[in-house]
């Protein structure tokens, strides 16, 4: 990569990280959401642990990465969000 290339990466991280600090209402689903469908699976689902050959006797211990990326799925759709909706007075993409 150019010294060009990593400027513009630095800006629209510096841009979208600013962004975030000024809506944090964009925190909440990336981080709420994905605890409160593990917290829901889990305890609907914790019968299922007395399957033969279950990998784990606790369906929270199974699940747990799932919310590790539906949160970073919430992340990626905001800097998507943020890269797209680039300011109009931008050099960057010039």
């Amino acid at each position: 990569m150019n010294r060009t290339t990593l400027l513009q990466i630095g800006n629209v991280a510096r841009r979208s990280v600013l962004r975030t600090a000024r809506q944090p209402a964009q925190i909440v689903p990336a981080l709420i959401f994905p605890m409160f469908l593990l917290a829901v699976n889990s305890s609907g689902l914790q019968r299922a642990t007395s399957l033969p050959h279950f990998p784990t006797h606790s369906f929270l211990t199974f699940a747990l990465a799932i919310p590790f990326m539906q949160g970073a799925l919430f992340s990626v759709m905001n800097a998507g969000t943020d890269l797209a909706s680039r300011p109009a007075s931008s050099t960057a993409w010039r």
